[in-house]
């Protein structure tokens, strides 16, 4: 999931041309083409130092979740794992673990949350902040979970084919 960095630098490099060279029109300079210049320069700048920030931001997030387990039930097995992000009034990270039998969300505070796949139902996608596809939307007696996971495409084919076999 590189091109979301790519998406989050562009959209704050554009912002920033779009500033810079509002202030140098507003300042009545009028040399527009030197403010073009200038706010295209910065834009540039602020797109590559927010990507490797985030970057940054992602590395460190995953070396924390590098030994996250879940506890699992007797001769359950994982079939697929990932980084998530659980949305609710306190955001929070953690891995979500698909099993034959649960989904579970197991966060870095050490708390789990488990699921049973007979009762999640209404699998499907959601935008964050309308604009990155990484949100995974399902509902669990009666109430609607939502989790930011990296490829929630796959994450939803994959749960709806387990639950298909089962």
């Amino acid at each position: 999931m590189k091109h979301k960095y790519f998406k989050v630098g562009t959209l704050y490099g554009l912002i920033t041309v779009v500033g810079v060279y509002l202030i140098g029109k507003l300042a009545n300079d009028t040399n527009a083409y030197m403010w073009f210049v200038i706010s295209i320069l910065v834009g540039l700048i602020t797109a590559i130092m927010i990507y490797m920030l985030n970057q940054l931001m992602d590395r460190k997030v995953h070396r924390r979740l590098s030994g996250l387990e879940a506890e699992l039930q007797q001769n359950d097995k994982i079939l697929i794992e990932g980084p998530a992000g659980k949305s609710s009034l306190k955001r929070s990270m953690g891995k979500l673990f698909l099993t034959r039998n649960q989904l579970l969300y197991k966060s870095i505070s050490d708390k789990q949350l488990n699921y049973s796949l007979e009762d999640v139902s209404n699998v499907r996608l959601c935008k964050k902040w309308l604009f990155f596809n990484n949100g995974l939307k399902f509902s669990y007696d009666g109430r609607e979970e939502e989790y930011h996971v990296d490829y929630p495409g796959d994450w939803k084919a994959i749960i709806e084919y387990v639950k298909e076999i089962k």
